[in-house]
This record gives structure tokens, C-alpha cells and sequence, in this order.
């Protein structure tokens, strides 16, 4: 672990601390409201043909009118409410049974009666509850929701009462568990962990049902609040006290809500033992499992566990089915003709009993349908490491100690390479060291700093909790992870949802890079206030990183003697708290610098660890701010960034990786690759990148075409062929990047139509 972790202490006030509600408001100016959580950011507007002046539900009103649990509730008197985009809706009777279901094109209605509304909005739960008929009537950029019996005929008939309420994703840990810094003492507090779970039904696979294990430090005994107490039920993992084997438990442990004991490694669930440390081979698995076979006990002991994770998971994605969320699953369809078992049998019965069902179903079965996951974490197998796992259990991240072991190092590099059409001019093919000139730099790393992490191909993202600085990975630290959870407090005290930002250029010759500032403000229902600052001095500068802003874009030259200024150099070490949440600083060798504002305060950072031409450095940092202004977080951003422009394979994430600028307009940030398809059609493939706000297990449901399919929202989802005019409507819908196969760098669709994208694949033929 680096030595600004070690002396961290976990604060119990902060986990006392009440956390800010979701608020429910009337739109400024506007006929509606906003409805916003302070804490993770997410927002959903509806609109009204009526003025709104939303009434505050108290506790048992809430109760009274919605199925689900809320955390705030509003009433207001409309004849209908309409979302600024298509969403789907499902209708639920007063029994929580799900009646009718508006999904992408498809509407729904029904007559008179009490009803409940789940709406898929952006980085909330949310619901409507009426009493009357309802119409919902989806278009192509709004979804329309008509009440009363006049409903679905004129928009401006009898207004009647609508509660809204909202839950928000956000969850804190419920205490903190202190073991003995051993083997043993790590397995009893992951024991604890399944305390955090909100169900022990099939549901518990979608994240906000999940909860944030409790945090673990360390002491001379083992002390817990009796309600953090394992649960005597559940299954039990076992494996040998070691921490190369009990780290990999974290997340399967807390998914379980299983007790972790000493033995050979298996898990045992209502009497069936499945062994951990056997890899199933079978042609089938082995074609739909990422990774390659390893070599070594323990990497083949990680994968097993990962399997039989795989494997859990997505039995409990499908069974649900058959529960509250009753919609047509992709996965389902792969696998459930040679399931041996009855989903609803499954459904209804105990956990223990449950899991061990599970168990006898064989891994190629399910294989089929494994989702990519959404983050590995590669950590040392030493007690420090102990400390990150409830948070990347929160994550169901996957642990590995094996591929630690096995890191390479770098010496040190002095230029980030540079592929085509990354020099920002159409036409160019690259750039050479000394076109467009670089970024300057801090210094050379020496030999063994920088390591190349093992790639992790059964997930979409990575972090790295070892010494070193990373390359193809995040740099996380436990402040800038706890520092998530504090952000309930700042966010009660602002709390009103508007993205406060800075983009500073501190050098000239860089101006075309301040266009960012177009960049991150386009977006609906969004309000950005973005400041431009240009040749800054020292005292603005430490100003803006010192500020309660959400994000910095600094552009310009960093040299040993810290961030350039028009009056000299700001070093970082010289600035008091940092206030900023996340920052980029796009430069040469930006690393120690970024390293520094995360250690005084920052969440998360982008930083640089070669020179970088700055030419090519302008095209990642335009490319970086549309990515994140589409509701990507910041590694994920970075993951994507790497995979079309070569220069970006020396940017790095510092920080907690989950940190994100905007949550995605359809909750899920997506990826379309297009393709030529026979005829006058495409093939356009969807892929999704879950989120710590919309995390593994959330559905999506592309809107392709008639589509009403859901997917889990990890990996390559689907190829959908489509017509030139589905195309176009696809691309009207959200901005979102877009690939085209042999073609550098990202497009976007809001630039692009059937056509330009045809022209585009045939100038690839040519």
C-alpha cells in the first residue's frame, strides 16, 4: 500500500452522519418539476400543460401510497406528466403484481384503479402513484403519461392528485467492523458482510438492493454491532487462512450472505458442497469465459470463483423473471430451455436452498449468458489490502492476488505514442515527437514505478491497489473510496444539482483545447456552470482546485516545479485542502501533481505519465469530455479512450474510478459499433458499461427498431439489424459514441446520420 493510505482512519461521524434526501421541486419558470439526489446526482424532469407546486409526503403517507419503499415523497395535481425522453413504465396493482408494461415504441394503458408507476429514469428509482386510469404514450424524444378517464385524448383534461416518489442508489456502510489484522480475522469480517444486503430474494442482483457492506479496520479483538452479526442460514465459503485465498471471497461472500470459515475451498449451501479449487474445462465454458485458462493454484482457484460468481448471478437475473420484474430477458431465452430446474421453485424458496439448486445446475448451462463484469481489482496479497474490500464488494468487484504477484515494471518513458487521425486535423495520418510540440513534464519515473497490470478480460474496467504508478488500470486509494461516502454531507449542504466546473489553458498555443467548455454543457435536463479561465495566475489557480467545484479541466504545461502560471509555477504540495471532487489534467507527466490533489482531497483525477504531443493531446481531451459528458466514469472513460486512440494508453486514473460528471440520460452508458449489413441495412451492436450508480445486474432495453428485449447492461449486449431510417432514429435518440470499424478514433451520433455512416464504411471498402 503507498504511504498516504497507512495512517488512515476511518470516521464513525461520517457514518453516523444522515445522508440528503432526494428533493422533489417546481421547474424554475417552467410548467413541472425536477426531481434530484444530491448525493449520486441523478435527475429526472417531468413536464406539465399545469403549473406544479409540489406538496412534501410525511412517512406515512409514503407508505400509504406506493408498493416500493421511497425516501421522498411529493404530491401535485396534473392531468399529465411527461418525461423529456422515451422511457419504458411499468404498472403495477396495489399487490405490486406488474399489470401492463410501455416498453421503447410499445404503450400501455389501463382503466380506472389504484396504481403504482415504475419509471426507468436516470440514477433513480422512481414511481408515480394514482389513483384512475392511466395512458402512456411513448414518442420518439418524450414519454407522454395521461391521467383520469379523459386520459390518452387530450393532455389538457381533468387535472387529478399524482404522488411521485424517489429512492435514492445511493447506500452507506451500516458500521464498522474492527478483526485482527490475520487471515482469520479477515474471514470473520467478510462473515458480516451480507449484513448489507436488502433482500435474500433473486432481487438482491439488482444493485440498489444490495446495500454497502460494513467497513473493516483493524484491532486487537473482533468487535461488531449485533445487527452486523452473520446470519446463521445462509451458505458458508471455506478456504485455507490466507489472504491469497480469502480476498477473492469479498464480493461472492457479501453477494451470499455467507460466512467465511477456514478449510479447503468450496462453497456448501442446504447440505451440497461445490468444490472451488476444480476448473471446469468443458469446451463450453471455456468458449464463453474472458479470460484464458491460468496456470498456478491459486489463479486457477480465482477463476473458479469467479465462475461459480458468473454462474449465481446470472441464475438470479433470470429467476427474477418470474417475480416483481416479469419483462423479457435476453439471458432467459439463452438459457433457460436447458435449465433443470423451475424458475418459480427456485423463486420461492430459501436462500440456502436456493443457492444449492444453483449448484446443481452445471456451469455451461449459464455460461452462455455471462455479462463482461464491470471492474476487477488486482491487489496484493497483504493485510492492508483487508481495508478496500467492503468497498469493492459494494461494487461486486472482482479481486485477484494471483496476477499481483506478476506485474511487470516499466523504465521509464518520455513520449506517449501517437496513432491515426489523432492530430486533430482531418486528413492526417500522425504526428512525429516534434509536430505540434509537447506538454513539458515533471520528470522521468524511475525504473519500477510505473507497472504494466495484467489485463483483465472478464471486465470492462480495472484497479489497482499496489504499490507503483499503473498502467491500464486505476490507482485506487482508500481516501479517495471513503471519500465517496462523505460526499452525503457536502451534497445536503449544496444540493441543488447543477455541475459547477472550471476549464483553465494556461498556455496559448493551447486555446483550440478550451472548446471543452462547449462540450461538457451539452446536455438536457442538466444545468452545467462552467467558468473559463485563461493564463491564470498562482492565487486563481490554487483558488479554482481549493473551490467546491465538481470538476477542473486544466490544460497547459507541468514541470517539477508544479502547474504552469502565468506568474510562475502553483506546486501542488503548496495548496491547503482541495476541494475540487474530480479533476484532468491534460499535460505532460501530470501524475505526481494529480497524485498530490487526490491525497488533499480530490476524489478521482486523470493525469498523464508520458510527454504528450500536445496536438494529440488536444483530440484526447475534447474526445475525454464528450465521453464524460455522456455519463461515463472517469476509468471507464479512460478504458474506452484507450481502445481508439493510442495516446490515451498513457493516461491513468487516480482515485475512485467510479467518479462521474454526469449520470448517462438512459441510466447505462452505451457504446454502438455499426457495420454494413446485406442490402440497404445495417448490423448496429450495443454494448453497455454499468456504473456504481447503475451497477451489474440493471436491465436495458435498447431502443432498436420495435425492440422490447432486455439485456443485462454489462459487455456487448446484442447486434441488431437495422434500416437506414432505424438507424437514423437510433442515432437521434441519445449522444452516444460510436465505432466504425476501421476508422480511428470515435464518432458521435449526434453528428451522424445512415447516410454519413454509409459513406463512411464504403470509403473503408475502397
Amino acid at each position: 500500500m503507498s504511504g498516504a493510505d497507512e495512517p488512515f482512519v476511518f470516521d464513525p461521524e461520517t457514518l453516523a452522519a444522515s445522508g440528503a434526501l432526494p428533493t422533489v421541486t417546481a421547474l424554475a419558470g417552467e410548467r413541472g418539476v425536477r426531481v434530484h439526489d444530491p448525493i449520486e446526482g441523478g435527475t429526472a424532469v417531468f413536464t406539465a400543460p399545469v403549473t406544479l407546486d409540489p406538496a412534501t409526503l410525511d412517512e406515512a403517507a409514503q407508505s400509504a401510497q406506493f408498493t416500493f419503499p421511497v425516501t421522498t415523497g411529493a404530491r401535485v395535481t396534473t392531468p399529465s406528466l411527461t418525461v423529456p425522453r422515451r422511457v419504458n413504465v411499468r404498472v403495477r396493482d396495489a399487490d405490486a403484481t406488474l399489470v401492463a408494461e410501455s416498453s421503447n415504441q410499445e404503450g400501455a394503458s389501463v382503466p380506472a384503479g389504484r396504481w403504482n408507476l415504475e419509471l426507468d429514469v436516470t440514477g433513480l428509482k422512481l414511481y408515480l402513484a394514482v389513483d384512475g386510469a392511466v395512458t402512456v404514450t411513448p414518442r420518439t424524444h418524450e414519454t407522454v403519461i395521461e391521467f383520469g378517464e379523459d386520459g390518452g385524448s387530450d393532455a389538457e383534461g381533468t387535472p387529478v392528485e399524482v404522488a411521485i416518489g424517489v429512492r435514492s442508489h445511493h447506500s452507506r456502510p451500516a458500521g464498522i467492523v474492527t478483526v485482527p489484522q490475520s487471515p482469520m480475522g479477515v474471514m470473520r469480517g467478510l462473515s458480516t458482510f451480507g449484513s448489507a444486503l436488502k433482500t435474500r430474494s433473486p432481487e438482491r442482483s439488482f444493485p440498489t438492493l444490495r446495500g454497502h457492506p460494513p467497513l473493516l479496520d483493524f484491532g486487537d479483538t473482533y468487535d461488531a454491532p449485533a445487527a452486523l452479526e452473520p446470519v446463521s442460514d445462509g451458505p458458508t465459503l471455506t478456504c485455507p487462512p490466507a489472504y491469497e485465498y480469502v480476498y477473492p471471497l469479498a464480493s461472492l461472500a457479501s453477494y451470499l450472505g455467507a460466512t467465511v470459515e477456514p478449510g479447503e475451498p468450496a462453497l456448501h449451501a442446504d447440505g451440497r458442497r461445490y468444490p472451488l479449487h476444480v476448473l471446469d474445462e468443458s469446451p463450453r465454458v471455456t468458449a464463453h469465459r474472458p479470460e484464458s485458462v491460468p496456470t498456478g493454484s491459486v489463479a486457477r482457484y480465482e477463476t473458479a470463483v469467479r465462475d461459480v460468481f458468473r454462474h449465481l448471478f446470472v441464475l438470479d437475473t433470470v429467476v427474477r423473471t418470474v417475480g416483481y420484474y416479469d419483462v423479457p430477458l435476453s439471458e432467459r431465452e439463452r438459457i433457460e430451455a436447458h435449465l433443470p430446474l423451475s424458475l418459480r421453485a427456485a423463486y420461492d424458496a430459501p436462500l440456502a436452498e436456493r443457492t444449492a439448486a444453483y449448484l446443481a445446475v452445471p456451469l455451461p448451462v449459464t455460461a452462455p449468458a455471462w455479462p463482461r463484469w464491470r471492474l476487477t481489482a488486482t491487489a496484493p496479497a497483504v493485510p492492508e489490502t483487508a481495508r478496500f474490500l467492503p468497498f469493492l464488494a459494494a461494487d461486486l468487484a472482482l479481486v485477484r492476488t494471483s496476477a499481483a504477484a506478476s506485474v511487470t515494471t516499466e523504465p521509464g518513458t518520455t513520449l506517449a505514442p501517437v496513432g491515426p487521425g489523432e492530430t486533430g486535423d482531418a486528413g492526417e495520418s500522425g504526428v512525429t515527437a516534434t509536430g505540434g510540440g509537447t506538454r513539458a513534464g515533471v520528470d522521468d519515473w524511475g525504473d519500477g514505478e510505473v507497472v504494466a497490470v495484467p489485463p483483465a478480460p472478464e471486465s470492462l474496467s480495472q484497479a489497482w491497489l499496489g504499490e507503483g504508478i499503473p498502467r491500464g488500470a486505476s490507482k485506487a486509494t482508500l481516501r479517495s473510496y471513503a471519500r465517496h461516502l462523505r460526499r452525503a454531507t457536502r451534497a445536503g449542504q449544496e444540493g441543488d444539482g447543477r455541475i459547477s466546473m472550471a476549464v483553465v489553458c494556461n498556455d496559448e498555443a493551447m486555446r483550440e483545447e478550451l472548446a471543452v467548455g462547449d462540450i461538457y454543457g451539452v446536455r438536457d435536463v442538466v444545468t452545467f456552470d462552467i467558468e473559463q479561465y485563461e493564463l491564470t495566475d498562482r492565487e486563481t489557480l490554487a483558488s479554482v482546485f481549493e473551490s467546491d467545484l465538481d470538476f477542473v479541466h486544466y490544460i497547459g504545461h507541468v514541470e517539477e516545479r508544479g502547474l504552469q502560471c502565468a506568474d510562475g509555477f502553483l506546486a501542488a504540495d503548496d495548496l491547503g485542502s482541495v476541494g475540487v471532487e474530480a479533476f484532468f489534467l491534460n499535460a505532460c507527466r501530470s501524475y505526481r501533481p494529480g497524485q498530490t490533489l487526490v491525497e488533499k482531497g480530490a476524489l478521482a483525477g486523470v493525469v498523464t505519465l508520458a510527454d504528450v504531443v500536445s496536438r494529440s493531446a488536444t483530440v484526447v481531451g475534447r474526445t475525454l469530455a464528450r465521453i464524460l459528458n455522456a455519463g461515463y466514469p472517469l476509468q471507464l472513460a479512460v478504458d474506452v479512450l484507450g481502445e481508439d486512440l493510442f495516446s490515451a494508453s498513457n493516461y491513468v486514473v487516480l482515485g475512485d474510478g467510479n467518479a462521474e460528471l454526469v449520470t448517462a440520460a438512459s441510466g447505462t452508458p452505451v457504446l454502438l459499433e455499426v457495420e454494413d449489413a446485406p442490402g440497404d441495412a445495417f448490423d448496429a451492436t450495443v454494448s453497455g458499461y454499468p456504473t456504481h450508480r447503475n451497477g451489474m445486474g440493471s436491465f436495458y432495453v435498447p431502443y432498436v427498431g420495435s425492440n422490447q428485449r432486455a439485456y443485462l447492461n454489462a459487455g456487448e449486449l446484442d447486434t441488431f439489424r437495422v434500416t437506414r431510417t432505424e438507424l437514423d432514429e437510433l442515432l437521434t435518440l441519445e449522444d452516444v459514441p460510436v465505432r466504425v470499424p476501421g476508422r480511428a478514433g470515435l464518432a458521435w451520433s449526434d453528428e451522424l446520420t445512415a447516410d454519413d455512416l454509409s459513406a463512411m464504411l464504403e470509403e473503408n471498402d475502397e
